[in-house]
């Protein structure tokens, strides 16, 4: 199991880590748990979680689309 920083989640995601946060903070996604630093630690859940929220997608489909663009540009070159 990967954990991710909110800046990995948001990334992959296509929002803010701010966009994140104030969603936590909001209730509006479930807080992840935090590390000893005191960051949030993003699991999978929390990820799938985030995902539905603001993509309305799964992680899978959006993880195929991530993996198929980067598969197109690097045969573009």
């Amino acid at each position: 199991m990967r954990l991710r920083s909110t800046r990995e989640v948001g990334e992959l995601l296509g929002v803010s880590s701010g966009r994140l946060i104030r969603a936590v903070w909001l209730r509006h996604i479930a807080p992840p748990e935090k590390g000893p630093g005191g960051a949030y630690v993003w699991r999978e859940d929390d990820v799938r979680r985030a995902c539905s929220h603001f993509l309305h997608r799964p992680l899978e489909a959006v993880l195929a689309e991530r993996q198929a663009e980067n598969g197109r540009a690097d045969h573009a070159e």
